[in-house]
């Protein structure tokens, strides 16, 4: 099994990646992964160099989610675009990223 590449080559999450057994799919934990990294940003508020470089994670996903996914009020699960339409998936990930993304740049 080869390694897999969960960035492109512009730091925003990849979902179409599967591995081990092909059940695990990125797409759905991408939103898990943001709200863990999110989860220690709130919570090492003295770690200045950890929030820089989590807050900069972030902000690169929540504005592709922003900026490349988005359709009027629809999110797609390829944040770095184009838009393919929305999903139950696609819009449970988008709240991970928009709640972080909003909350650490208020």
């Amino acid at each position: 099994m080869g390694m897999v590449e969960w960035h492109g080559s512009t730091g925003i999450l990849s979902p179409t990646q599967q591995h081990v057994s092909g059940r695990f799919d990125v797409a759905a934990s991408k939103g898990g992964l943001i709200r863990g990294i999110f989860g220690a940003y709130s919570c090492n508020q003295s770690e200045v160099e950890f929030q820089n470089k989590a807050g900069a994670y972030i902000n690169v996903q929540f504005n592709a989610l922003r900026d490349l996914a988005r359709q009027e009020d629809s999110y797609g699960i390829e944040w770095g675009g184009p838009f393919q339409g929305s999903t139950t998936v696609s819009r449970m990930t988008a709240l991970d990223v928009l709640v972080a993304g909003i909350t650490a740049n208020p």
